[in-house]
């Protein structure tokens, strides 16, 4: 039986498992077997993260469609509660996992779309200048991981895309990288083009020499890629060894990119799509930060009513 911080009244509001029920653990052993089939291991990862919540708050014998919006709603207030910044994360895997349940029959409606989580203030997003990253490369010893800094901010990569890029995904000639092919799925499900700027191409220039098209263009070797964890914490060790904004990450790298090339009147917003490798545009116009003088020059106009 749950724990005294149960969401739920067992006997009042919820079901247990009968012949015909599906049982909460029932449900994560075979959705979890579905994914680590489909996804790359990281998903099924937050899968179980997710089961592991659920678990402490409501008994895992539970019939999965004696659970309904009403329950679910008081779950995720009390975990957003607890964990604002994971909550939303957590909602939107149980939504996906649920329209599965209701594709697989368990359960005749998916409860989750219904539920909204409570809005928090969005925290303004730090961009990194060029003499800061020059700074974060000087407080950087291994050469391969300054390169990998420098891409990362002049291509927008994501960090995942620049531990799978191998050289045969590069064409110097042409200014272009390719991210995805037959064996590299991307998060968006599409294999895109990004074009290298000359800080770039000169870059990689003198790197691709005597190298075989499958090997990668950033590891410990042709063959090992680093671990995310390892370029992320040796990139925030640089940041502070140099005394920067601590809200500097190395997302914060991507975020700089897109946000550069959305504020450039030069650049469109369905090519800078196509650049982030973002799946909707909604999330492309969120990098559009306008500037004061933008935001003076906007209300000029009432400046000329009398």
């Amino acid at each position: 039986m749950p724990g005294s911080n149960s969401l739920i009244d067992i006997k009042g509001t919820c079901k247990f498992n009968n012949d015909k029920s599906i049982t909460l653990l029932m449900f994560y052993a075979e959705y979890l077997n579905y994914a680590s089939q489909k996804y790359k291991s990281k998903y099924p990862k937050s899968i179980t993260t997710l089961f592991n919540q659920i678990f402490k708050y409501f008994d895992r014998n539970l019939a999965l469609d004696g659970l309904d919006y009403r329950n679910w709603d008081r779950f995720f207030l009390q975990l957003h509660n607890q964990c604002p910044g994971g909550a939303p994360v957590y909602l939107r895997t149980l939504k996906a996992a649920m329209n599965v349940a209701l594709e697989w029959n368990y359960i005749s409606e998916n409860p989750l779309r219904r539920i909204k989580l409570p809005k928090r203030q969005k925290k303004e997003q730090v961009i990194i200048t060029v003499d800061e990253l020059k700074s974060i490369l000087d407080a950087t010893d291994n050469q391969h991981l300054k390169d990998l800094f420098k891409t990362a901010y002049y291509t927008g990569l994501r960090l995942s895309e620049l531990l799978n890029l191998k050289f045969k995904h590069i064409d110097l000639g042409a200014g272009f990288l390719t991210v995805g092919d037959e064996n590299w799925n991307t998060k968006s499900r599409r294999i895109r083009e990004v074009a290298l700027s000359n800080q770039i191409i000169n870059l990689l220039k003198n790197g691709t020499i005597n190298k075989k098209p499958e090997d990668l263009l950033f590891g410990k070797d042709t063959q090992f890629p680093y671990s995310a964890d390892y370029v992320s914490r040796t990139f925030k060790n640089a940041v502070r060894r140099k005394q920067l904004n601590n809200k500097i990450h190395f997302h914060s790298l991507r975020h700089t990119y897109i946000t550069m090339l959305a504020n450039s009147t030069e650049v469109s917003l369905p090519a800078l799509q196509r650049l982030a490798g973002h799946s909707c545009i909604t999330t492309t116009m969120g990098y559009v930060h306008p500037g004061r003088m933008d935001l003076l020059k906007s209300v000029s106009v009432l400046n000329r009513i009398n």
